[in-house]
């Protein structure tokens, strides 16, 4: 089993931003291999803030508008990308910028351990020795066969807000944290950068007392 204490190297002293631009790898974005997490730029095209609504009941009034259903959109999403019958064209990512702290670790840490004996198959965690991510796509893992379901089942986490689909051809600056530096993602500070939210009403707290809401089946 593996355990935070083993692989923690970022205690709140590094946001995600932060991570990615240290220990990230640029990798074209046709190459993006699920199972893995990813810091990607999105392209919203014709942007402005009033595309984002403000309830789900604005939405409703003119869904073709929107950008989003939800009160916010993120142009900078980090996270775990999972498989999917369209992975080659469109990306299915895991957020975690969107998920409270105090539950960010403990599906890092589920997902680790659904997959362990993979990641020792690899040697995952040498800095050396472990196959590139070009040699992994040889191989049958169940690293690109975890789902979002799983992941909820494991934990016991409700994820669906926190779970948005990317066309790849809207998908740019992409960069992989490997499993070598996965230690810096469990803890890592509060990312705000990349946000743009429907009013100045909303904010990361907002995102956050959403996410939790949906945990208690208050929305």
């Amino acid at each position: 089993m593996i355990t935070l204490d083993q692989i923690l190297t970022n205690n709140r002293e590094r946001n995600y931003t932060q991570v990615f631009e240290q220990y990230g790898e640029d990798v074209v974005r046709n190459e993006l291999l699920p199972g893995h997490y990813y810091s990607v730029g999105i392209t919203y095209n014709n942007f402005n803030e009033d595309r984002i609504p403000s309830s789900l009941e604005e939405w409703k009034d003119n869904p073709s508008f929107y950008l989003t259903t939800e009160k916010h959109l993120d142009f900078n999403p980090t996270g775990l990308v999972f498989n999917h019958d369209d992975w080659k064209n469109s990306v299915l990512m895991l957020n975690l910028k969107v998920i409270p702290p105090k539950y960010r670790a403990k599906l890092i840490m589920a997902h680790l351990n659904l997959i362990e004996s993979d990641l020792d198959k690899i040697d995952a965690f040498s800095k050396r020795n472990k196959l590139s991510i070009a040699e992994r796509k040889k191989i049958n893992l169940s690293i690109f066969k975890v789902t979002p379901s799983i992941l909820e089942r494991q934990t016991g986490i409700k994820i669906g807000y926190a779970m948005n689909r990317y066309k790849i051809d809207k998908i740019n600056n992409v960069r992989v944290l490997d499993w070598n530096n996965i230690g810096e993602l469990p803890m890592a500070n509060i990312e705000t950068n990349g946000f743009k939210y429907a009013s100045a009403a909303f904010n990361i707290s907002t995102v956050f007392n959403t996410f939790e809401a949906k945990q208690q089946k208050l929305i």
